[in-house]
């Protein structure tokens, strides 16, 4: 089966999912600011703490959409409005970034937008449709549709990674596994001599059987002997 080609985001997808992002940080970033000025209001000289406040509240809010982007990015690769658009932020290589490089990069995508939003006419002119904030943090926008799976073994790897299982596979003979149901069988009729008859069946009719008991060392067998069967078929 051939493996399907990576398709990588353009601008407009790109837009969408970070307008959702964004709508999440400002709801819950008013939200939160709200609580945080009911409760601030209610105490004595809250009026003289107005400057700082806002200071304040800006810092937080700064520290919340830094720490909400590259935690995103850093563990899943997505965030919410990726996985609404089906998107996913990786490193050149397939891997998820480092939180650092998260961070960089977030840090980087405000900072190519800052000048009428030229940091990002590289999407729409590049093969792999890579901004200035993804070339500073090494990074790619994928659609997670068009993402190669796993090989076979790629995927087996992974499941004895996850459980700690060893690899199923036939147990030698003579192993701690091994009790011997393979071979009890083998040898079990060692030699029927001969059926010695008439072809219409009038004369006894003797049969030696010789039942092994399966292999013992030095490649003996240990037979019984039932002796001579003797019988008459009747018409």
């Amino acid at each position: 089966m051939e493996t399907p080609r990576p398709e990588y985001a353009g601008f407009v997808t790109r837009a969408i999912a970070f307008v959702v992002d964004a709508a999440i940080v400002n709801a819950a970033a008013i939200i939160f600011a709200g609580a945080v000025a009911l409760g601030v209001s209610v105490l004595p000289g809250s009026h003289a703490l107005r400057g700082a406040g806002v200071i304040l509240a800006g810092a937080a809010y700064v520290a919340w959409c830094i720490g909400y982007w590259s935690t995103f990015w850093s563990t899943t690769g997505q965030t919410p409005g990726d996985r609404v658009m089906h998107l996913r932020v990786q490193r050149l290589d397939g891997e998820s970034l480092h939180w650092v490089m998260a961070v960089v990069r977030v840090i980087a995508t405000a900072l190519a937008a800052l000048p009428l939003l030229a940091g990002f006419i590289p999407i729409l002119l590049t093969p792999r449709r890579r901004g200035v904030h993804d070339w500073i943090a090494g990074t790619v926008v994928l659609y997670t549709e068009a993402l190669p799976p796993l090989a076979p073994a790629a995927q087996a790897r992974a499941l004895r990674a996850r459980t700690g299982a060893r690899p199923l596979g036939a147990e030698p003979p003579g192993g701690a596994l091994d009790d011997g149901a393979d071979h009890a069988v083998e040898g079990a009729v060692g030699r029927v001599d001969g059926l010695d008859s008439d072809q219409n069946g009038h004369r006894p009719a003797d049969v030696d059987v010789e039942l092994g008991l399966g292999r013992l060392p030095g490649d003996q067998r240990a037979g019984v002997e039932l002796g001579d069967v003797t019988g008459e078929r009747r018409p």
